[in-house]
C-alpha cells in the first residue's frame, strides 16, 4: 500500500512539473523545498528527487494581485481567480464604474470598460454643451458653451444688445461690447444736440441744446428778436432778452392821466407830450421797426391820419380814466363812454 502511496505522489509530482514546463518556465531543480520558487494557482512546492513539485489550486481560489494586469484603475487585484488550467486570471472593476471624474459639464467622466484594468481618457462634452464660465456677472452676460475641446467659453450679449437705457437725447443708450459681461457707462451726446429743455412754450423761446455733459441747456432767444409788435405809434416793440422763455414786461410806473377834473387842454397836452416822449426814447429805428413793410410815403400819411384821429376823439367824447406808462411806452386811451 505504502508504494502505491508513493506511485500517486511520483505522479502528481511529474503532472504538476509537466504543468509548470507546459506553462513555459524553466524545470526548477532544488535540494530543500525553500530552493522552489512559488507559481501562482499552485499550492507549496515541494522539492522531490531535486526536482519542485507543484499541485494545482481549485478553480475560482483568489490569487490576489498574480495576474498579468495589477495595479491599473480599473484592475480589481483583490478578486484575481484560478482557472481550471492554474492560470490567475485578472479580474476588473465592472463596467461603467467610474474611474476619472473628468471635468464636467465640459469634461465627461471615464467609466471602466469591465474587460481592462485601464482607464478610458475622458471625452470632450460636445460644442455647445451649457455650462458655466469665468464672467457671470453683468448686463451683458450670455449662456456659456462648451466649445467642444473641453473648455467653457464665456459668452456675451451682441454688440446691438442695449444694457442701460440712458436719458436721451442728452444721456445715449449703452450697447454690450460683445466681448464682456459688465454695461459700459452711457455715453453723454455732444454738445449741441437738439433736445427740450423745461421752458418750452414761451415767445422767447428757443432750440434747446445738450450742453456735453448729458444735460439739456434751455436756450433763450436774445434782444435781437422781436416777439411782441407795438399795437400804435406810441407804443414800443418788446424784445426777447435771452434769459426767459416770456416776452419782457416792461417794467414802470403807470401815469393816470384826464384823472379826476383835468381840463381837455391839459389832457391834450400831456398825451402828445408823452406821445412826443417815448418816440424819443425807443428810437426811430425801432419805431421803424414796427412798421418795416410799410413804404415810407404811407407812413407820413398813416401818423398824420393818426394825430387827426387821437384829437378828434378827445373832442368829441366824454373822457373816461386813461392810463399810460412813462416807462414801456404804451398809451392806452380807455374805452369812450357817453
Amino acid at each position: 500500500m505504502k508504494f502505491i502511496a508513493y506511485l500517486v505522489i511520483a505522479v502528481a509530482g511529474v503532472l504538476a512539473l509537466e504543468e509548470v514546463i507546459s506553462a513555459g518556465a524553466p524545470v526548477p531543480t532544488c535540494t530543500a523545498n525553500a530552493d522552489c520558487p512559488p507559481v501562482p494557482c499552485h499550492s507549496a512546492p515541494i522539492c522531490s528527487s531535486g526536482h519542485c513539485q507543484y499541485t494545482k489550486l481549485a478553480v475560482g481560489t483568489l490569487c490576489p494581485s498574480q495576474g498579468c494586469s495589477n495595479g491599473g484603475i480599473c484592475d480589481d487585484d483583490a478578486n484575481d481567480q484560478c482557472d481550471a488550467a492554474g492560470t490567475c486570471q485578472d479580474a476588473y472593476l465592472p463596467a461603467l464604474s467610474t474611474c476619472n471624474t473628468g471635468n464636467p459639464p465640459c469634461v465627461l467622466q471615464a467609466t471602466c470598460s469591465g474587460t481592462s484594468g485601464t482607464c478610458p481618457t475622458p471625452a470632450n462634452a460636445p460644442s455647445g454643451t451649457p455650462c458655466t464660465g469665468n464672467d457671470n456677472i453683468g448686463d451683458c452676460v450670455a449662456a456659456d458653451t462648451c466649445d467642444g475641446s473641453g473648455n467653457c467659453v464665456d459668452n456675451y450679449a451682441p454688440s446691438t444688445t442695449q444694457c442701460a437705457a440712458g436719458s436721451p437725447p442728452c444721456v445715449l443708450p449703452a450697447m454690450c461690447t460683445g466681448t464682456a459681461g459688465t454695461c459700459p457707462t452711457p455715453a453723454n451726446a455732444v454738445a449741441g444736440t437738439a433736445c427740450s429743455g423745461g421752458s418750452n412754450s414761451g415767445a422767447c423761446d428757443g432750440q434747446d441744446i445738450c450742453n456735453g455733459f448729458g444735460i439739456c441747456t434751455d436756450v433763450y432767444l436774445d434782444a435781437t428778436v422781436l416777439c411782441n409788435k407795438g399795437a400804435t405809434l406810441c407804443d414800443a416793440n418788446t424784445f426777447c432778452d435771452g434769459t426767459a422763455s416770456a416776452c419782457p414786461t416792461i417794467p414802470g410806473e403807470l401815469v393816470y392821466l384826464d384823472e379826476g377834473n383835468v381840463s381837455m387842454a391839459t389832457y391834450l397836452s400831456d398825451t402828445v407830450a408823452q406821445c412826443s416822449a417815448k418816440a424819443v426814447s425807443v428810437g426811430s429805428s425801432q419805431l421803424m421797426a414796427m412798421y418795416s413793410s410799410t413804404p415810407s410815403s404811407l407812413m407820413v400819411v398813416a401818423a398824420a391820419v393818426g394825430a387827426v384821429a387821437v384829437v378828434a376823439s378827445a373832442l368829441v367824447a366824454k373822457k373816461a380814466e386813461r392810463f399810460v406808462s412813462m416807462e414801456d411806452g404804451y398809451a392806452h386811451l380807455a374805452e369812450d363812454v357817453n
